[in-house]
């Protein structure tokens, strides 16, 4: 695994924390340019390191629209709530239950289930995680098999979630909590 690979990793942590961290300091248009620039600082190291090493041009340009969609997702998520630090609060718990959704699903992945039903909860578990997103759909690198990870649920897999379908769903939704975040900041300035 090359130094690309393991920053691609990383930034859905990067973009969770650190956009609504930014947005909670600046809840205003300087927030989202700042949110903006860091987003665009966070891909630009990932450029270098992409020139640097042997990944395939495509798997910048998947990476950087998933992250980017994510990052639509977790600043609605912020930006929803009236109170800059109950949005900061919310965007890291979603973040840190999304990311862990590999090892919380492990009780609900029943084998008494029928077969459909159980790589339904699968296939959820993955898509909810956006480290299993990027892993599979991009780098091709089965997480649930690997030695730290591994898990009855590789059993049961058929396939992955696409990273494509997913960072669709992190923008509509992103696009609508910001929808809902100028509204309600519209209606809340009107006398």
């Amino acid at each position: 695994m090359n130094v690309f690979a393991v920053w691609c990793f990383l930034l859905p942590l990067l973009v969770g924390f650190g956009i609504p961290a930014l947005l909670a300091w600046r809840p205003d248009i300087r927030g989202l340019r700042a949110s903006a620039l860091y987003l665009a600082a966070l891909l630009a190291v990932a450029l270098l390191l992409r020139l640097v090493g042997d990944a395939p041009p495509w798997a910048l340009a998947s990476v950087a629209v998933f992250i980017c969609a994510f990052a639509l997702f977790v600043s609605g998520l912020t930006l929803i709530w009236p109170w800059p630090i109950a949005g900061q609060i919310t965007s890291g718990l979603v973040v840190s239950a999304m990311m862990g959704s590999v090892f919380y699903f492990r009780p609900v992945i029943d084998p008494s289930l029928d077969l459909p039903a159980l790589q339904q909860r699968i296939e959820l578990a993955l898509a909810l995680n956006p480290y299993a997103i990027i892993a599979s759909s991009i780098f091709h690198i089965d997480v649930l098999r690997l030695p730290t990870l591994y898990s009855e649920m590789a059993d049961y897999l058929i396939d992955a979630p696409g990273w494509g379908a997913v960072a669709a769903v992190y923008a509509l939704l992103g696009t609508g909590l910001l929808a809902g975040a100028w509204t309600r900041r519209a209606v809340a300035k009107k006398p």
